[in-house]
């Protein structure tokens, strides 16, 4: 079975624990990509969880 590619728009708190229980608890979903508004956020997120796709 194909992995689900989720993506999470908005990395604030809530945002940002989605994002990781997506990267490190679920097995058949891959974090394809994040969106925020905020640089440094966007910045730290896609340095440790690498996604496909930054904006």
């Amino acid at each position: 079975m194909d992995k689900a590619r989720l993506g999470i728009i908005g990395l604030g708190r809530m945002g940002r624990r989605h994002a990781a229980n997506i990267h490190d608890h679920i097995p058949n979903a891959e974090l394809a990509g994040i969106c925020s508004v905020v640089p440094a956020e966007l910045e730290a997120v896609a340095r440790e969880m690498r996604p496909r796709y930054v904006t």
